[in-house]
């Protein structure tokens, strides 16, 4: 595979350029249809995080494109400022520019905000979840086989 091959192809392969995502390449995967749900790259992120091969700084270091989606956007910053916050790292400057203005929104459009399990996944969120105005439950970091405290 060629060094300019798109990372949707490098990405799609057995072997990933490095053995971790960067927040930055997130969209892109997010914007490609898969049935396993658009979410996925975003959980698969929490996984390498959690591997004891990531460079996490490295990972946060640059925010999404500026052609990305706006709301992938939001979700992905509201992700990562949620881990570095966890990990005691520096949350990067880049995750404040991104927030919804209008209404909050939860982080997986599939889970009802009026429901039983939007209310406790709102309970259970990250602090960083708040200033985003995007929400999930702190088990969206026990996923693929990680669990963390």
């Amino acid at each position: 595979m060629s060094a300019g091959a798109p990372l949707a192809q490098e990405s799609s392969g057995p072997l990933r350029p490095r053995p971790y995502l960067l927040a930055k390449e997130i969209p892109l995967l997010m914007a490609q249809p898969s049935v396993r749900g658009r979410h996925l790259p975003l959980r698969q992120f929490v996984k390498d995080w959690f591997s004891p091969l990531a460079d996490r700084a490295e990972m946060v270091a640059d925010p999404p494109s500026p052609g990305s989606d706006l709301g992938d956007a939001v979700r992905i910053a509201t992700v990562v400022h949620a881990l570095c916050d966890q990990g005691a790292m520096a949350v990067p400057s880049w995750v404040y520019h991104y927030r919804f203005d209008d209404d909050d929104e939860m982080l997986i459009a599939e889970v009802p905000w009026h429901s039983a399990l939007g209310a406790s996944e709102r309970q259970e969120a990250p602090d960083a979840c708040a200033w985003h105005r995007c929400w999930f439950g702190s088990g969206f970091f026990e996923v693929l086989g990680v669990h963390v405290r």
